[in-house]
């Protein structure tokens, strides 16, 4: 059976709207919804969204943004990501991945990237 989880769906589409107090008008962002691709991996699908949204390659094009993000954190998940099914645990291991992964992704890619301050 598959599960839904709806107060993270929920959250993620949350995203893609920004309501402009004033004015009282709707900004859709351009920005294309992603799944997560393990119960665990909310903060990870977030990641995702915020690095596309800035133009941050992936550095495991074959696994995908979220097993990248977790590889970068445990290198053991590189080939096998469905093994590494944890959660972030912390706000701040969270923040040093926005921060970090940038920079890790221009090495690793050797495309420039922008830095991102979370």
């Amino acid at each position: 059976m598959k599960h839904v989880f709806l107060p993270r769906v929920a959250l993620l589409m949350g995203l893609l709207f920004v309501v402009s107090p004033g004015a009282g008008l709707v900004t859709k962002l351009e920005i294309i919804p992603v799944c997560q691709q393990t119960p665990m991996w909310c903060w990870a699908a977030v990641g995702e969204l915020v690095f596309r949204n800035y133009g941050v390659p992936t550095i495991n094009p074959r696994r995908g943004y979220q097993c990248g993000i977790l590889s970068e954190l445990d290198g053991s998940c590189w080939n096998n990501c469905t093994a590494c099914r944890v959660s972030a645990g912390q706000l701040d291991i969270i923040l040093a991945t926005i921060e970090t992964y940038p920079k890790i992704a221009a090495e690793m890619t050797s495309l420039e990237t922008r830095s991102i301050r979370a």
